[in-house]
């Protein structure tokens, strides 16, 4: 079996650049990138380096000026907006760095409404949201509204929300950067753990070294190119 039929993610000659009135901005310059099936890896770089870019693009949120995405063998570089929004629904969980959940909702509420987007039925929602919820340890505090929890606790739910639909990759856009270092290693961590425990694909973004080490692969970005990639030792 070849590396290409093998990969979940395979990146060609991807670009994104943004057009002003008065100039251009090549985020991302021709990044060639292969992923596989339940890697846990980590995209680091300074600020400006191409790091949330890149992950957009994979998600859909963004598409290349040139080059190609192909998720799981199928092309999703050009995807039209509704087969974009589906394509996430189904495939993908995002944790924002701003968490991006709803205040007037509960933790509950906000987890659960991925899995009324997927048309599943109130008691398996109220089951497999209750399961998530105390698998990040927010199961007493279910029936909060996001202003009444704390920023690591909002971002458990989001951790939560991203897994809930069972998608077969995660990515995580700066996922502990307005945490505590305590409280960003513990999100890190039980990114970690599910990744093991479900074989997801987690691609995450930091510019922390303890949260760096957290990954099994490290891809090191600089002007919206790879000029690093290299494995790591776990932490244990």
């Amino acid at each position: 079996m070849s590396d290409a039929t093998k990969s979940q993610i395979t990146l060609r000659g991807v670009t994104r650049v943004y057009r002003t009135n008065s100039h251009q901005v090549q985020a991302v310059a021709g990044v060639d990138l292969t992923m596989h099936q339940g890697e846990f890896v980590c995209l680091a770089g300074p600020s400006g380096s191409g790091k949330s870019t890149l992950l957009h693009l994979i998600g859909t949120l963004d598409q290349p000026s040139s080059g190609t995405i192909h998720f799981g063998g199928r092309d999703i570089s050009g995807l039209s907006r509704s087969a974009s929004a589906l394509f996430r629904r189904t495939a993908v969980g995002f944790v924002f760095q701003t968490f991006n959940l709803i205040p007037v909702l509960t933790a509950f509420e906000n987890v659960e409404y991925v899995l009324l987007l997927q048309g599943i039925g109130a008691a398996e929602r109220n089951k497999r949201v209750t399961m998530m919820l105390d698998a990040v340890g927010l199961a007493e505090l279910a029936q909060r509204r996001i202003t009444d929890l704390s920023g690591g606790q909002q971002q458990r739910v989001a951790v939560a929300r991203a897994l809930i639909g069972n998608p077969s990759l995660v990515l995580a856009d700066e996922p502990t950067g307005n945490l505590d270092s305590a409280t960003g290693e513990s999100i890190i961590a039980l990114l970690r753990r599910l990744n093991e425990e479900r074989g997801t694909t987690v691609l995450y973004s930091s510019h922390d070294p303890r949260i760096i080490a957290w990954a099994d692969r490290l891809i090191l970005l600089q002007d919206g190119k790879i000029f690093e990639d290299h494995r790591q030792t776990k932490v244990e």
